[in-house]
């Protein structure tokens, strides 16, 4: 994700990468963090093997 980042033009938004942040008791980690003007968007990344599927009409 950093390489995609690091691509785009950040004058309109930034990103963090491996955030660590505290929370009264504990730490948590963010794998990234994009902040936007109107958003900010977390995402968690996985390695994961094989296929994924998704059900998205299961109720």
């Amino acid at each position: 994700m950093q390489y995609y980042f690091r691509q785009q033009n950040t004058s309109s938004h930034g990103y963090s990468h491996q955030l660590r942040l505290n929370s009264s008791t504990d730490f948590f980690q963010i794998d990234t963090l994009l902040i936007h003007p109107h958003a900010m968007i977390i995402f968690e990344i996985k390695n994961i093997t094989g296929q994924l599927s998704f059900d998205f009409d299961r109720q």
